[in-house]
């Protein structure tokens, strides 16, 4: 655990404004791009990992990255970055984001009044858990700070490979609960458990599995390939 001295970094609670990229329309009204092909695979991509998901943050697409999804980053009712994804399996750049490095996706919700707090990677999985997101497979110093000062139980939900291995280790270094649900073995991270479960099975699934056997947690992303 991070030192509480006074040199010690302190959490960013604030971050400048980001433009999304040029020609962003809303995923689920894009006007003008309604019968655009590039438009409907990006659509159909995001369909594909849950259409639960969708309506639950204001993902866009744009002309200029046809073959993409874009998810904001949102902060206090502002765009402070953005995440975009490319849907096609060939490609060699699969997603890229702008934002300030200590931002955690959806962190305002710590200012609500609320016992547990669930924290993964990836901006998705966020989503599908009303949780919160640190857009990397290790938290950086003021990320850790934030949520050790939020007076919330963190419950740290890795992806179910071996990327998860170093949120793991962030969990264990902090005494954080951790989360390991029985999904099937193919289904390594919360949107995919969406798609396939349901929205509600999976919150109450990663709640009802939290526990602080790292040495399990390990064992659990290790054995398991990453499935794209």
């Amino acid at each position: 655990m991070l030192s509480d001295g006074a040199d010690a970094p302190r959490p960013t609670h604030f971050f400048p404004a980001e433009p999304l990229p040029p020609g962003c329309v809303p995923i689920l009204d894009p006007g003008e791009h309604i019968d655009n092909p590039y438009y409907q695979a990006a659509l159909e991509w995001l369909v594909e990992r849950g259409e639960e998901l969708i309506t639950r943050h204001p993902y866009m697409w744009s002309s200029e990255h046809k073959h993409c999804v874009i998810t904001p980053y949102m902060h206090m009712k502002q765009v402070v970055g953005y995440l975009v994804r490319d849907t096609r399996k060939d490609s060699k750049t699969r997603m890229w984001q702008k934002c300030h490095p200590d931002y955690v996706f959806n962190q305002e919700s710590l200012l609500k009044d609320g016992r547990r707090a669930i924290v993964g990677e990836g901006i998705n999985d966020a989503i599908a858990t009303a949780g919160l997101g640190v857009r990397g497979s290790r938290m950086t110093k003021q990320q850790i700070i934030l949520l050790n000062e939020s007076g919330r139980d963190i419950v740290v939900l890795p992806d179910m490979n071996p990327a998860g291995l170093g949120l793991v280790a962030d969990a264990e270094e902090n005494d954080w609960f951790i989360s390991t649900p029985d999904w099937d073995k193919d289904v390594d991270d919360a949107t995919k458990a969406v798609a396939r479960y349901g929205l509600l099975y999976v919150v109450e699934s990663v709640m009802a599995s939290t526990h602080k056997n790292y040495l399990r947690a390990r064992v659990r992303c290790k054995i398991n390939k990453k499935v794209h």
